[in-house]
């Protein structure tokens, strides 16, 4: 049976892992799937919310500031408000750990941001010097339209390993907002309400029923 919200089933996810080669995919498809950070969340995550020892990451409000390079390059650190209830430390799993780590190694750019580089902070001055609000798409411009072709990488993946048509092989397309939710969805078979809450940074507990009429948070893009 396909899946039809907004949300990735257990052989989706392995398809859309398979299908990304880099790194940065590697690391932001396991941020939301496997911690569960809003689009926005992951994007505005900087390598010093990242605790490994613990395997936490923390998400907090902070002002905008200007951070130097070791190259000595000036770069924007952009404010960032996740509300009051998504003040929180999630659990980081040790794979996604690893996939950091493996990021970090690749990039060598030090730029303050996981996955965004040094360099495309550097053109940020002339947009923020005009007033522009920091948002996903000004970190990441084009992000949406590239996981769109993502998942059409990942819908042919799935077809291979099910020995099946593309043309017989349905695949709704998901916003960025889907990684998330199915962590969500996961996590509603072993986590309490209010637990699950926390974990996404929501203020209130009362959510959408899913497929499975579990009581559960979901979100658009």
């Amino acid at each position: 049976m396909s899946n039809t919200h907004n949300s990735f089933t257990d052989a989706e996810v392995r398809a859309l892992f398979a299908a990304v080669r880099t790194p940065w995919w590697k690391a932001f498809l396991s941020i939301g799937v496997d911690v569960g950070l809003r689009p926005l969340e992951a994007i505005n995550l900087l390598w010093r919310d990242i605790d490994p020892l613990t395997q936490g990451i923390s998400i907090a409000p902070r002002p905008a500031c200007e951070h130097r390079t070791h190259q000595g390059a000036v770069v924007p650190i952009l404010a960032f408000s996740p509300g009051r209830a998504a003040n929180r430390v999630v659990p980081v799993r040790p794979y996604t750990v690893n996939a950091l780590r493996r990021l970090h190694r690749c990039l060598g750019d030090d730029s303050p941001y996981v996955f965004v580089s040094a360099e495309s902070l550097c053109r940020l001055f002339p947009l923020l010097d005009a007033g522009c609000t920091p948002s996903t798409d000004i970190l990441a411009p084009g992000l949406s339209r590239v996981f769109a072709s993502v998942q059409r990488l990942a819908r042919a993946e799935l077809s291979r390993q099910q020995s099946r048509l593309l043309a017989e092989t349905p695949w709704p397309r998901r916003t960025l907002a889907a990684l998330r939710n199915t962590l969500a969805d996961r996590a509603a078979h072993s986590m309490g309400p209010a637990d699950l809450a926390a974990h996404l940074g929501l203020s209130h507990t009362s959510a959408i029923l899913t497929h499975n009429g579990r009581r559960q948070h979901k979100e658009g893009q």
